[in-house]
This record gives C-alpha cells, structure tokens and sequence, in this order.
C-alpha cells in the first residue's frame, strides 16, 4: 500500500478512501411489514387538469343547405325530427257518372219481385256513393226522384255483368244490402263498362270510409271510453314512479 501526505502525517489510501463521504443511494421504497414495498403517493399534477374540468370541444357548425329557404331555422342535433306533413285527410268519395239507361227492377227484396217489373228509360246519377233514378235532367235539378224513391245507397252492394240475362245485350246487374235488384242496359258495351267501373270504384270508396270510420271508433272508445281502466293505469304509473 502507498502513503499520502496529510496534513503532516502520512495515511494509508485505503484509510482515505474510507474516509472521503461515499455517494449517497437513491431512497429505497419503504417495505411493508409482510415485505411488499409500499406504492408511492401520488401527487396531484397542477399542470393538467381532471377530465371533468376540462373545456369540452365545440363541435363544428354543419353547413347551410343552400336549398333552404332564407329566414328557416335549422333544427338543434338534439331536438327531434318534426313531421311537416299533416295527416291524410278522411275518405270521401270521389267519383260522379250519370246518363241515361234502361232500367228494370227486379226485386224488392229477398225472393221478393218487385211490383212493376218493365223496363223504363230513366235519368240516373251516380253521386256520393248513391245511385238516383230521375225522368230527366230536370229532375235531378229539382230533387224529384222517379216514383219519389230514395236515393239506392251501394254501401255493401254489388255489380256486375248481367251475363245471366238473355233478353238484352250491354245489361249490368246492381244487388244491394237489403236484397234489392236492378238491372241496367247502355246502348253500348264501353258505356256499360263506364258504367260498371264507375259503381265499382263507388262501392270500394264506400267500403273504405266505413273501415275508416270503424277504426276512428275503436280508437276512441279505447282513449276515452273505458275511464276505469284509464284510472287504473295512471294509478300504476304513479305507483313506478314512486
């Protein structure tokens, strides 16, 4: 071993290495009694602020429809779609024919003949889903029906080609709801079919509104029409909501 001076007195190397302040060790994590090194504190970072403090980000503006009008509106992405359209309006009925036809009353109702049963030349006029049998035009200006019958409703009534009936050629045949039965010839085939169309599209229109109508009553007396189990289910609501 080799000897330093210092200070006047002569020490070994390995006594001043000893004796200069060794470096200092990083600290150790403290130990757990079972062993397990402890986790460390964490220190809030003031530089970075929590997620629910954060600014949100603002969402970019959609674009303007050109093809909108000036002065509208645009809806909110959270509001909901409103339907511009309004409801469809109810069934009515639509068509109109009217001209004169020969015209033979079968039966008044059920296996019942009528009491005249000739064949007469007659104004009718197909309008609102009934059929009226007129002497003339006038007539019809007037409201005078022929025989002053009632107008002849095609609700739940049929027509058709008379194809049964022998006699005469262009004849279609009208059955109505109480068993009533007419026969009516065109002077030709494309105006018995103008005829036949006409009261086809007359007894589909009836058929419509009255589905219509049945269902507008169904809805209504389920809303309105049974106040007990209307109570009943608000009772039950409120009693969830509790």
């Amino acid at each position: 071993s080799c000897f330093l001076p210092l200070g006047g007195q002569w020490q070994g190397a390995s006594t001043l290495l000893l004796s200069q302040p060794q470096p200092r060790e990083k600290d150790s994590p403290a130990r757990l009694p079972n062993g397990l090194d402890m986790l460390p504190d964490r220190t809030p970072r003031p530089d970075r602020p929590r997620a629910r403090d954060r600014p949100k980000p603002r969402r970019r503006p959609r674009p303007r429809d050109p093809n909108a009008p000036p002065g509208e509106a645009r809806r909110s992405r959270s509001a909901p779609a409103q339907s511009s359209a309004p409801p469809p309006p109810p069934p009515t009925h639509t068509v109109q024919q009217e001209g004169y036809l020969l015209r033979k009353h079968e039966l008044e109702g059920p296996n019942k003949k009528a009491s005249n049963r000739s064949w007469i030349n007659l104004y009718c006029v197909l309008n609102k889903g009934e059929l009226g049998f007129y002497k003339d035009s006038k007539g019809r200006d007037s409201g005078s029906t022929h025989g002053n019958e009632p107008l002849l409703s095609l609700l739940s009534a049929t027509s058709e080609v008379a194809s049964d009936y022998k006699k005469k050629k262009n004849v279609l045949k009208i059955k109505t709801q109480d068993g009533g039965e007419f026969l009516l010839q065109a002077k030709e085939e494309e105006e018995m079919k103008a005829w036949l169309e006409a009261l086809s599209t007359a007894i589909s229109e009836h058929a419509e509104i009255a589905r219509w109508s049945q269902a507008l009553l169904t809805t209504s007396s389920t809303d309105e029409g049974n106040p007990k189990r209307e109570a009943d289910r608000r009772a039950s609501a409120s009693g969830r909501k509790k």
